[in-house]
């Protein structure tokens, strides 16, 4: 049978949790509560109107609330700034009522909502430094009250949201102490060696070999490489370059099977590089492929094949944006020989 330890380790492998909680006296007094029963979770997730994920559940479940020695989570990358930019938390919030920094209690929830007008996008599990001018937020708004949130960063000051993982246990991985985000190199090699010679998934080695583009190969590679360049490790989101991506995988896809409907493009998408092969990004926020193919066609760049293909559930780019994509390969296919 396995045990609560195991549980939270699955969630989160690559981190030593008997090192991960600073707990100091000001986290045991204002963060760190009692571990939460299931009776305790049901009626915080009946008071905020979400179910929360299963990974931040464990980890409640493991140590309820704190403050975490890695605080600070690296921003997408920005080719215009001189050094790495990022976010720092203060600490986790608990699953409870009682303590000051709890999801429900004093500070926590309904005052950031009510009295901070804070949007009702998802439950706040992080506060930040500031003193309540940014929150992390569980961001529900792609996925509904019942399904699994991305992490995001929400920044009052601004009025800006910005996506920083697409589930709560990608986002804790990811934490890290300050001193690592301002070291001026990061070893790359590994995920640069995945992106340039891993193997492919078996369906996109088939798009690769039927879709009539020469460069396919080396435009799909060029363009992760590009990714790990600027996030060091090969994901996609919500920044230019992952939506390059999606454009590219959509792209190729529809050459490869011109019948094939949006449905079963989505079905098929896990399998081209989320979950198959060496090549992959190990898992997907179907929630940003959703976003993106929606803008697409709100921008008026997805439109209906209708009689192209025969096919009227499929949809095309116009030769515009196809153009475009086919012109930012080609950019990034040269800086790499690949």
């Amino acid at each position: 049978m396995m045990t609560a330890k195991t549980d939270v380790q699955q969630y989160f492998p690559e981190i030593d949790l008997a090192e991960f909680w600073d707990d100091d006296e000001l986290a045991l007094a204002e963060y760190v509560d009692e571990t939460p029963d299931d009776v305790l979770i049901a009626s915080i997730e009946n008071e905020l109107g979400y179910k929360l994920p299963a990974s931040y559940i464990a980890l409640m479940k493991d140590h309820n609330g704190g403050v975490p020695y890695a605080t600070c989570y690296a921003l997408p990358a920005d080719e215009d700034a001189e050094e790495q930019e990022y976010i720092e938390i203060t600490g986790f919030l608990s699953i409870g009522r009682k303590k000051m920094n709890s999801l429900c209690g004093a500070a926590g929830n309904k005052l950031f909502k009510d009295a901070w007008h804070y949007p009702d996008y998802g439950v706040y599990i992080c506060d930040c430094p500031s003193g309540g001018f940014d929150l992390i937020l569980l961001d529900y708004r792609y996925c509904g009250p019942d399904g699994e949130p991305s992490v995001a960063y929400v920044n009052m000051e601004d009025d800006s949201i910005t996506t920083l993982a697409p589930d709560f246990a990608t986002f804790v991985q990811n934490l890290a102490e300050e001193s690592e985000l301002v070291e001026p190199e990061v070893d790359r090699s590994y995920e640069i060696q995945i992106v340039e010679e891993g193997d492919f998934s078996p369906l996109l080695i088939k798009i690769c070999r039927n879709c009539g583009v020469p460069q396919a190969e080396q435009w799909v590679r060029a363009v992760a490489r590009e990714i790990v360049e600027q996030k060091i490790y090969f994901a996609l989101h919500e920044d230019p370059l992952s939506w390059l991506m999606y454009d590219l995988e959509y792209l190729l896809y529809s050459f490869a099977f011109p019948k094939a409907t949006v449905k079963q493009y989505l079905h098929d998408y896990p399998l081209i590089l989320a979950e198959d092969g060496e090549f992959t990004t190990s898992g997907y926020a179907p929630a940003f492929v959703a976003e993106w193919m929606e803008t697409r066609i709100r921008e008026g760049k997805l439109k209906p094949a209708g009689m192209m293909v025969g096919q009227k559930n499929s949809l095309v780019f116009t030769t515009e944006h196809m153009e475009q994509i086919v012109l930012a390969c080609k950019e990034i296919a040269e800086k790499y020989d690949l």
